[in-house]
């Protein structure tokens, strides 16, 4: 909706505000767009205007047109014009340079040269922005040194002796008409110089009199925009404009045009230069002079055009003059940053005689700083290493993490000093790793493994580690059971302890947030000469997974790194897995039960070993199962494994005086979602039958046939039906002692027992559905004929009783009724439903006559047919 107010205002100024010759350039606007904005409220109007600059009431009303541009008062300046067809025409190319001054930050030197040079240039962003408040300039502040011409107008006051008010227009030959004092020549005199000669001829002339002299309207300047301007051509604008204000008004240098070298010509001669970077990075408006009539606003093209990355304020594109240097082009990048290493800067030149860019190291903190630049030069300043030159740095669960000065002979007690000042609540003081580097040729790691408590219990010991310069101590906080540094993928037998330890998602300062860094550093430097240093635990221990290999490694330091022992570890022995390579290269497996208690000191950890800690069978058994209803201690109860239901209903106190145990409901979980699979299977069976009857003939003898909609919200509801997990159990069989009725519990089974009830239901294709109270005498007849019988679309062969245990019994009601000698086998019982299903061969009376009828006519036409071939 913006979009379409924005084109109807802009078509308002083209047709009513523009003159005729510049509307003539845009001929071919439908003319519903006029109406449209013709049925906009005033307020809309005006409010869309404001938008633009433009004061719709000096503009006048629609109504104030007779004819296209004609009206009394003053049309709107150019300069809108101008600045509404840039806003329109160039739109698009702007949105364009604005995603690509917007895009993902990367570095320069991330993308190739090519997607580089597409980056726009410093100081384009000035004129890519979509201006809509370039205000008219009609009632800016004249200054005292303004030059009046023709078509510029005084607004004369006199008061005194004499009292009126007049405006008057310089005309072609430089005078004003001034009463009583005639004509005046004024043209080409300042504004100060022009207010103190009217004055002085006031005060000579005319006695008593006082005069007060202030500018009316501007004259209109012709100013061309030549060169590489985005929107070149002829401008009539305010006699005020200065060079800055028509470079908005043209939109700017187009996209090689230079931003440092823009000319004002006149009469073919510079008069002055414009720098837009001096009024960027020294606010110097110097050059911005003031244009007058004829003047040349010319734009040649960007000459030298260069990048700068890496340490520098103002990473990007720069356009440069002839002679400067890398200096100057790091102050046009807002400077260095705090970490800009000045003896390592990278030059990439590119010539077009050579194959390749030449590149040339520079030391910019010598005299290589005013090295001069050429056309497409890239320069790179590399930062100072992320690093102290003297540092240790201290992690995990600590108070007072972060870098700590290294000196000689300087100890872990030395930096964490105290349980209460140094170490969080949290904190394992069981096992703390070094992060050491092997060589400061190489970022190659050792890890070194200590205890927090010993160190710090002890001090200035060989418990407490001696430190070395950039080593990384890694202290970490308790874990809750169950959590994993690093998840141990099972594959058959084998343990992949190389798990895709960077692709894992950790919390924050978690183990695996501090650790998983270390893990991949291990596995890069890993090499033929150097297995990698990793080992893993799965099993009873509180934070299973892989750990580096620590020098020295024990069974028990492994346990205590991850954690220590779960509730139901077995202590006693635990399962070692190694992988021995052999003389032809094969792995072996070897797996070992290693006796704790007998392990020596000496029993090391190597490469790739695995360590399991069994855990004890049923050691924390949570299974749960809820009996509600009749029962005297209804509620939840946890049971052991191969509990029956005839334990808990004892443990439960038994059932009620008011229980109804015929009735009982029995549940179960894994039931539950076996019916619900079996549900959309059927689901899917019923969409494949309709799908092939579509595609055979079957439904061409069908006199009804459901469309593929109905089919699919049957289904619908179908599956909106709740699975209820019903497991048929005998509950009287039970209580009498049959051991074959009872059931193993499984966690989750629900068992409820309702309220005693004596009432027999009949529902389905009966004339009356209803519950009834049980009779002893009563037979399914019975009950069927208080339920007004089975209607028409009853089956009545298809009847059967749902039993209150749940049950479904086919009485031999379903039976011929010649082969029936009583109603004792009917045995309907308290609880009991009874169903009568519904005929799925039932035809309505017509339907069936008209069916008959049609096979009688058939067959009398046959013998018609047939006893005319005869004769």
């Amino acid at each position: 909706m913006n979009l379409n107010k924005r084109l109807i205002f802009l078509l308002f100024v083209l047709v009513f505000v523009i003159p005729f010759d510049i509307n003539a350039q845009f001929r071919g606007i439908p003319p519903e767009m006029v109406g449209e904005y013709e049925n906009m409220s005033p307020e809309e109007q005006r409010r869309l205007a404001q938008q633009y600059g433009i004061d719709i009431e000096a503009a006048g009303d629609l109504e104030d047109f007779n004819e296209l541009g004609d009206q009394a008062d003053p049309i709107v300046p150019e300069v809108n014009q101008r600045l509404i067809q840039r806003q329109t025409l160039e739109k698009e190319f702007n949105d364009r340079q604005i995603e690509i001054a917007e895009e993902e930050k990367r570095s320069i030197f991330e993308r190739d040269y090519e997607e580089a040079m597409t980056l726009p240039i410093y100081g384009q962003f000035l004129f890519d922005e979509e201006v809509t408040t370039y205000a008219v300039v009609d009632d800016a502040p004249v200054p005292d040194d303004y030059r009046l011409g023709v078509g510029d107008s005084l607004n004369i006051l006199l008061y005194g002796s004499e009292n009126f008010e007049r405006e008057l227009i310089i005309d072609r030959n430089g005078d004003i008409n001034f009463p009583k004092l005639g004509n005046l020549s004024i043209a080409g005199m300042t504004y100060s110089e022009v207010k103190e000669y009217i004055n002085r001829r006031v005060a000579e002339e005319m006695i008593g009199v006082t005069v007060s002299i202030s500018m009316g309207r501007l004259r209109s300047i012709n100013v061309f925009m030549a060169g590489e301007a985005k929107i070149p051509g002829r401008y009539s604008v305010s006699a005020l404009s200065t060079v800055s204000q028509m470079l908005f008004v043209a939109g700017g240098p187009s996209e090689i045009g230079s931003l440092r070298d823009i000319q004002v010509l006149e009469s073919g001669k510079r008069r002055s230069t414009f720098d837009v970077y001096k009024l960027l990075t020294e606010g110097n408006t110097s050059g911005d002079v003031r244009l007058k009539s004829g003047d040349v606003v010319f734009i040649p093209p960007s000459k030298k055009v260069v990048m700068i990355d890496g340490a520098v304020r103002r990473p990007g594109r720069y356009e440069l003059i002839e002679n400067e240097t890398i200096d100057d082009l790091i102050l046009l990048a807002g400077g260095l940053d705090n970490r800009a290493y000045l003896k390592k800067a990278l030059l990439e030149r590119y010539n077009p005689n050579d194959d390749f860019p030449l590149a040339v190291n520079l030391d910019l903190s010598d005299d290589q700083s005013n090295y001069l630049l050429q056309d497409g030069d890239v320069l790179r300043i590399a930062s100072v290493k992320n690093i102290a030159g003297n540092s240790i740095l201290l992690k995990g669960a600590v108070q007072h993490p972060g870098k700590y000065a290294w000196i000689e002979e300087i100890r872990l007690t030395d930096i964490v000093t105290s349980f209460d000042q140094d170490l969080i609540e949290e904190t394992d003081t069981l096992r703390s790793l070094i992060i050491r580097r092997i060589s400061n040729n190489n970022q190659h790691i050792e890890v070194i493994g200590f205890n927090l408590l010993e160190a710090i219990t002890n001090p200035k010991s060989e418990l407490d580690p001696l430190l070395q310069i950039h080593d990384e101590i890694l202290i970490f906080a308790k874990v809750e059971e169950g959590e994993e540094v690093v998840e141990v993928e099972e594959v058959g037998e084998e343990i992949n302890v190389f798990a895709e330890i960077d692709e894992l998602e950790v919390s924050k300062n978690s183990r695996s947030e501090i650790l998983i860094p270390i893990l991949m550093k291990l596995r890069q430097q890993a090499r033929e000469d150097e297995p990698i240093q990793i080992v893993s635990i799965s099993g009873g221990v509180k934070s299973p997974g892989s750990y580096p290999l620590t020098k020295n490694a024990t069974f028990f330091s492994l346990i205590k790194l991850a954690g220590g022992y779960t509730d139901d570890a077995y202590v006693d022995n635990v399962e070692l897995r190694r992988i021995d390579l052999t003389a032809d290269g094969s792995a072996v497996v070897e797996l070992s039960d290693i006796r704790l208690g007998e392990a020596l000191s000496s029993s090391f950890l190597m490469s790739r070993d695995h360590l399991r800690v069994r855990r004890i069978r049923d050691w924390n058994i949570k299974d749960m199962v809820e009996i509600t209803g009749e029962i005297y201690f209804p509620g939840e109860y946890l049971i052991s494994p191969g509990e029956t239901l005839s334990s808990v209903i004892e443990r439960a106190g038994g059932f009620t005086s008011e229980s109804f145990i015929e009735a009982g409901l029995f549940t179960r979980e894994n039931i539950k979602v076996k019916e619900r699979e079996q549900l959309l299977l059927l689901g899917d069976t019923i969409r494949r039958d309709q799908a092939a009857r579509s595609m055979t003939m079957e439904n061409v003898d069908t006199p009804i046939s459901s469309s593929s909609e109905e089919v699919e919200a049957g289904i619908t509801a179908l599956l909106a039906t709740e699975a209820v997990g019903r497991l048929i159990i005998d509950l009287p069989r039970l209580l009498s002692g049959d051991v074959t009725a009872d059931i193993i519990l499984k966690n989750g089974d629900v068992l409820d027992i309702p309220m005693v009830s004596n009432a027999v239901t009949v529902v389905g294709e009966v004339r009356r559905t209803g519950s009834f109270i049980r009779q002893e005498s009563y037979t399914l007849d019975d009950y069927i004929e208080l339920s007004a019988g089975i209607t028409e679309r009853g089956n009545k062969k298809g009847i059967y009783v749902i039993r209150a245990n749940g049950s479904v019994d086919r009485l031999r009601n379903n039976k011929s009724r010649l082969l029936r000698f009583s109603d004792t086998n009917d045995n309907i019982l308290a609880g009991d439903t009874i169903v009568v299903p519904i005929r799925s061969s039932y035809q309505s009376p017509l339907a069936l006559y008209r069916g008959v009828t049609e096979v009688v006519f058939q067959g009398l036409m046959s013998i018609a047919a047939f006893g005319t071939l005869i004769n």
